[in-house]
């Protein structure tokens, strides 16, 4: 995969990461204002690192999150999770594709 193709990646992955991290801070009675500075961290480290390697960050905190949704959610919470793993994987995945 080409350079620009990462960069791409990693600049939307940032961008929606400190969307959803500033998401949490507005709406920190029902979602985890912890959880919305760790998201607004790593979309910028995404933003200034672009490189392969930010993938295994991203996919290691996407599947983290996933096993706490699943593992203290409930109802819809674990269904979230579960495709948080699922995705979480998925990233993974883009590191071994993006060589």
């Amino acid at each position: 995969m080409k350079k620009d193709e990462i960069s791409y990646d990693l600049k939307l992955w940032g961008t929606i990461l400190i969307i959803m991290g500033l998401l949490h801070q507005l709406l920190s009675g029902f979602l985890s204002s912890s959880w919305g500075y760790l998201l607004i961290f790593i979309g910028a480290l995404a933003l200034y690192i672009r490189e392969r390697r930010m993938y295994l960050l991203l996919g290691a905190m996407m599947f983290v999150v996933g096993l706490s949704n699943t593992a203290f959610g409930s109802g819809s919470w674990n269904i979230y999770g579960v495709m948080q793993l699922v995705f979480g994987v998925l990233i993974f995945k883009d590191y071994w594709k993006k060589q």
